[in-house]
């Protein structure tokens, strides 16, 4: 709960912040035409240099890269082009060598996607299901975790027994069900019998027998069944409480494929290559591929490529390539699959990380980004995947309508992987950022007058150099300074919202949200911080039922119009 007092300052501008506190989401709409964005082509030419110096040197700003071991496929995309805004790839030694697969990577070279599989389960799951499913216990739709229940009863032993009436379908797709990351250890990892030591009774550990493995799931063609993996797992001992954090889960994902297979009815193979169909990613599977073609094989046998995940495919098995994951992310952006609104809701933290800048949602991978553009942060949802010798990421930017693919192959994908992450994010949201606020001068500044004789006003928007939003620079009534009477020591600052009204005359009315930033003095860093509580003031001072801060534009041919600030019963024409 907020102090009144704390409140009562907030709203009188008392406090000062350091910088301007904006609403979390985007400070500028989401650029267009990002294709003929000079800016942003300027980037990616540079974005292109430094990688091919990687290439040729192995340096980076971030150390060494063994870039010549490993191939990769990097793709930039946004929503309001079909086409990608950037495309990069390069073929390490041994694939130019390979005798499988193709010897040259391009955007249509088929990877395995590892743990990415598990983002394209939990969309699969929303576009068949729906979001309603979240809060429905797993025992519901899997009957044998209802008979593990029973027979190992967490009420009676919370060490040994997992708590599976507790643990729901939402708590599964955002690793918040407290269950193993596996049963049977994956073929990517050491041998589960000595760990990769030659003699593991010398470091203490206790002998074991064979008959101690699980009995399936140990090689790259051994996957387990169905029930061979439900008794394996359910015997497994919980590792925390439902819902106590995050900690991720191969086997979560498992059990949520098992669970929508039972409220469909259908297959999850067939579920996932339909939305593979609908998306038009003609080379993407669920499955293992039928040949080899296409297929990007740096190191042979020992690749993995061929491996067989079984029931662990919705957890990390599906395969795609650079240009097929552009159109999955375009696709979540835009809502193509989705209602709006199960997007924004499924684009949302589920639980938070030890870090202050992560957050984990369903299953994505959430990185606050504090400083790469000016004064304000963004939110990247993301998600990362390892297995055997390929890497993916996928990284989106619900603000910016914008994504990032790299999917990567070689023996060394992980650490190639992250490097090219940073390289690419670090040059691409400044330009496009810069692009925006480019976009919303030319859209909206300027200034605005009445058209009533007896009301006469006039507000000038513009944008300011490394600030958000647009700034109110000029506001007077009939011949009153609003700015200085209504919002003493403050600035004003406009922030798009997501509430668009088309008309038929093929313009558009967008509604946006004014935000007071104190000025004067910087706060003191304290642990409620109380110097930036934008979110807490939207729509709370209202004149006659309207909220003082709503503005709405009408924009036609990339140009506004007219601006009306609700409260003040007017429409302002634009003039300049």
């Amino acid at each position: 709960m907020f102090h009144s007092s704390l409140l009562l300052s907030l709203a009188l501008g008392s406090f000062a912040a350091a910088k301007p506190c904006a609403i979390l989401g985007p400070v500028f709409e989401a650029p267009t035409g990002l294709a003929d964005s000079s800016v942003l082509q300027d980037a990616l030419s540079s974005l292109q240099e430094v990688l091919d110096n990687i290439t040729t040197t192995g340096v980076t700003p971030l150390g060494p890269l063994a870039a010549s071991n490993n191939s990769f496929a990097i793709g930039i995309f946004d929503t309001s082009s079909p086409d990608e805004l950037f495309s990069y790839q390069f073929s390490s030694t041994a694939l130019k060598q390979s005798t499988q697969g193709v010897t040259a990577v391009t955007d249509s070279s088929i990877f395995r996607i590892g743990s990415l599989s598990k983002l394209i389960t939990a969309y699969t799951f929303l576009i068949e299901a729906g979001p309603k499913h979240w809060d429905q216990p797993v025992t519901k739709y899997i009957p044998e975790l209802k008979t593990a229940a029973k027979k190992c009863s967490a009420t009676d032993g919370p060490i040994d027994c997992t708590d599976w009436d507790d643990i729901t379908l939402g708590a599964l797709a955002s690793h918040l069900a407290g269950v193993p990351r596996d049963y049977s250890t994956p073929a990517e990892l050491l041998d589960p019998l000595t760990l990769g030591f030659e003699k593991p009774v010398a470091i203490g550990l206790p002998p074991l027998p064979e008959s101690a493995l699980p009995p399936c799931g140990l090689g790259p063609t051994d996957a387990c069944t169905k029930k061979q993996y439900l008794d394996g797992f359910t015997a497994a001992s919980p590792l925390y409480a439902p819902f106590t954090t995050p900690i991720y889960s191969n086997g979560g994902y498992a059990l949520l494929a098992m669970a929508l297979e039972n409220i469909t009815g259908r297959s999850m193979s067939d579920m996932v290559d339909d939305v593979f169909q609908k998306l038009n990613m003609t080379q993407s599977t669920y499955e293992n591929p039928a040949s080899l073609d296409g297929a990007v094989v740096p190191l042979g046998v020992s690749s993995g490529y061929q491996a067989i995940l079984g029931v662990l495919a919705p957890a990390g098995g599906y395969f795609s390539t650079q240009a097929d994951i552009a159109k999955l992310g375009r696709s979540i952006l835009m809502s193509t699959q989705l209602k709006p609104s199960d997007t924004r809701d499924w684009m949302k933290p589920s639980s938070f990380i030890e870090s202050s800048t992560g957050a984990v949602g369903k299953p994505w991978e959430i990185f606050r980004v504090p400083d790469l553009v000016n004064d304000h942060g963004f939110d990247l949802y993301t998600k990362t995947g390892d297995v055997l010798a390929y890497s993916s990421h996928l990284i989106l930017s619900p603000a910016h309508n914008v994504g990032i693919t790299i999917l990567a192959a070689g023996n060394d994908t992980t650490t190639t992987r992250e490097v090219l992450a940073e390289i690419v994010t670090a040059a691409l949201f400044p330009a496009v950022e810069k692009a925006a606020r480019s976009q919303a001068e030319e859209t909206y500044a300027g200034t605005y007058k009445s058209t009533d004789a007896a009301v006469d006003t006039e507000i000038i928007l513009t944008t300011q150099r490394g600030r958000p939003g647009l700034f109110v620079k000029k506001w007077i009534v009939n011949g009153t300074d609003t700015l200085e009477q209504l919002y003493p020591e403050t600035e004003q600052r406009l922030y798009p919202t997501d509430l668009v009204q088309t008309t038929p005359e093929s313009s558009y009315k967008i509604s946006y949200r004014m935000v007071s930033d104190p000025v004067g003095l910087d706060l003191p860093p304290t642990i409620y911080d109380p110097g930036c509580q934008s979110w807490f003031m939207v729509g709370g001072r209202r004149y006659g039922g309207v909220a003082l801060d709503q503005v709405v534009f009408t924009v036609e041919d990339g140009k506004a119009t007219t601006m009306s600030p609700r409260a003040w019963r007017t429409t302002l024409e634009k003039t300049d």
